[in-house]
């Protein structure tokens, strides 16, 4: 029987693999003049669906002195501080609005001590895609600053002809960020400049 359950958690996984969860960032806000315009201004990002642990309705942070700006604080998630980072923010989009879809994505980001569950703050969930490696395409060369630093690993095209943006979740921490073991507080009370 555990033979079983181990060949059908290796199946799920291997199917999950090249599955992301997609979300918006930098929502602009809706108007009645433009709304199509509102809704090509969102930028659309993806996490690897394994690093995803749940989302979450919005829940205000209790804010921590001393916090890197783009760190709106820490929640209580049944009974564990996960700190929420206002990814948008971080990403240099500007500072995420609550809206009625804004939401947090909880990630597990493997650590130099373990692993570290952090909240993304994101404006809307949109939906998990499948992406094949014939879809993927480099970041091009006038946005390399953002591969430099490992945060987008590639753009996988859509069959609208747009694109998504992929995420890795582990270089969206500064390296004192992953280094923190699960359960510490030290992402919470972290200082970035």
């Amino acid at each position: 029987m555990a033979q079983d359950l181990t060949v059908h958690a290796g199946a799920a996984r291997a199917a999950a693999d090249g599955q992301y969860l997609t979300f918006s960032l930098g929502a602009a806000q809706p108007s009645e003049s433009a709304p199509t315009q509102a809704q090509a201004d969102r930028g659309e990002y993806g996490l690897p669906i394994l690093s995803v642990r749940e989302i979450i309705s919005y829940v205000r942070p209790t804010a921590l002195p001393g916090s890197a700006p783009d760190l709106r604080g820490t929640i209580n998630l049944r009974g564990s501080a996960v700190p929420v980072i206002d990814l948008g923010q971080r990403l240099g989009l500007g500072v995420t609005q609550v809206r009625a879809r804004t939401c947090i994505v909880v990630v597990e980001v493997p650590g130099g001590e373990g692993t570290q569950c952090v909240g993304f703050l994101a404006d809307a969930v949109n939906e998990v895609i499948d992406v094949e490696a014939a879809q993927l395409r480099p970041v091009p060369t006038l946005q390399r600053a953002a591969t430099a630093s490992g945060i987008v690993s590639s753009l996988a095209q859509r069959g609208d002809g747009g694109f998504v943006a992929l995420l890795a979740a582990r270089a969206l921490l500064a390296p004192d960020e992953a280094c923190a073991p699960a359960g510490s507080p030290a992402l919470a009370l972290q200082v970035d400049a």
